[in-house]
């Protein structure tokens, strides 16, 4: 049964290639692939039995009858023998592979995510130092500040102060002038 419905299908693929592009969507066509689909699928289901032990492979079968169940001993469709026991075992090597690499990537990702957490708490050290600086910068700048007004009031008080002596000297001299000025007319 499962060579004739093969047979079918490959015929109907030959047939259906001849046709002209606006029958392919014909609903007919849709039914009948469904058909096949579903008869592929009963096929596949009922005629392949896996070991009795995991009666789970049977929900596990791919296409092509293989048990996707590692545990399961059985390894292929005997109707199906395009894959031997060699192939089986490469695949299955070939997953191991895959499986390592997963598990080498999800290493490296952990160690970046851990640089990255580091990094952060490098970046918040760093911004919390800054604004230390920041306000230590500007505690240095309102002290100078201060330092400088009561400076500069300093020397304006001294320049100030200064003034008056020189003006005072100055109304003396203006004074002996005066005086001088008026013992000799």
């Amino acid at each position: 049964m499962m060579n004739n419905n093969k047979q079918n299908i490959t015929k109907y693929q030959t047939f259906s290639a001849k046709l002209p592009a606006h029958t392919l969507n014909d609903p007919s066509k849709k039914l009948f692939d469904k058909n096949i689909q579903s008869t592929e699928k009963k096929r596949s289901r009922a005629d392949i039995a896996c070991d009795e032990s995991t009666p789970l492979c049977k929900k596990k079968l791919d296409s092509d009858g293989f048990c996707l169940n590692l545990n399961c001993k059985k390894e292929s469709n005997p109707e199906n023998t395009s894959y031997n026991e060699k192939e089986v075992q490469s695949l299955k090597d070939h997953i191991l592979v895959k499986d390592e690499n997963v598990e080498r990537l999800e290493k490296e990702i952990q160690t970046l995510k851990n640089e990255i957490q580091s990094l952060k708490g490098h970046i918040l050290v760093k911004d919390e130092n800054f604004e230390k600086l920041e306000k230590e910068i500007q505690a240095l700048k309102n002290e100078n500040f201060g330092r400088l007004k009561e400076e500069i009031q300093l020397l304006r008080d001294d320049i100030l102060e200064k003034n008056k002596k020189v003006e005072e000297k100055i109304k003396l001299l203006e004074d002996d002038v005066l005086i001088k000025a008026l013992f000799l007319n």
